[in-house]
């Protein structure tokens, strides 16, 4: 499961103030966050048992 990102045009304009260096890792890490919301560490996992 992926999810959608829209960004508001405030956020591209302040996106465009970065180096294209740093746009181009905060983008990364968005897709990344898109296809596996959870791989960040201080995201909490959440673990389901069947009893």
């Amino acid at each position: 499961m992926s999810y959608d990102v829209t960004f508001t045009d405030t956020a591209l304009k302040n996106l465009a103030r970065y180096p294209t260096k740093d746009q181009q890792a905060i983008l990364k890490n968005i897709k990344q966050l898109l296809e596996n919301p959870l791989i960040k560490s201080n995201v909490k996992k959440l673990e389901m048992s069947i009893e």
